[in-house]
């Protein structure tokens, strides 16, 4: 009994005595992640198609690994756990699948956390241990690794969060409050242009 989700239906076309034929075989990509080998399914069309998860028998002949006609079931596939979200690894995993565009955000952002160190760096924007000794430039590797990965984390999560440019105050301006009351609604409007 072979069980698992088909990987392959494959069909060779021939012409015979009897006239045209067409030969079906199969790979079925089992539960436990190997796939069963090349599966001869005889010349009528199996019941499933490539994407069906399935159960059937096979026999052997030989070095042949033929369909037990009629033993195919189409099942439900199996539900698989979800694994809880850890803020260390931003990129949902769907089994052995990461989510592309969860990748390419996450790709994006510790491009642009490494391009933001790079510019703080050249400008001492950053602060490092001074330490000229072998273990102070292991420390500044640390450091500096640290605060990648912090900013890329905070721009991948704003993001998956949705934060916008009208949330966060700009560099050197005064919050509404402090300026002297709330936002006009005319000053909210231009903002929003």
């Amino acid at each position: 009994m072979i069980q698992g989700y088909v990987k392959k239906v494959n069909t060779k076309d021939g012409k015979g005595k009897r006239g045209p034929w067409t030969l079906y075989s199969c790979i079925i990509e089992q539960d436990d992640g190997t796939e069963s080998g090349w599966i001869s399914c005889g010349f009528e069309k199996p019941p499933f198609a490539e994407g069906s998860y399935i159960s059937l028998e096979t026999s052997k002949d030989g070095n042949y690994t033929n369909y037990v006609e009629g033993s195919a079931k189409v099942l439900s596939p199996p539900v698989k756990a979800t694994p809880a979200a850890s803020s260390a690894a931003p990129a949902e995993r769907k089994g052995a699948y990461v989510d592309r565009n969860d990748s390419i955000v996450y790709q994006s952002s510790r491009k642009d956390a490494l391009s933001l160190v790079a510019l703080l760096l050249e400008h001492d924007g950053l602060p490092l241990s001074t330490a000229t000794a072998k273990s102070g430039i292991a420390k500044r590797y640390e450091e500096i690794k640290a605060f990648v990965d912090k900013v890329t984390i905070e721009y991948y999560f704003d993001v998956q969060t949705g934060r916008t440019i009208q949330q966060v105050v700009d560099a050197g301006a005064e919050p509404a409050a402090a300026a002297g009351g709330s936002a006009s609604a005319e000053g909210s409007q231009a903002d929003n242009d």
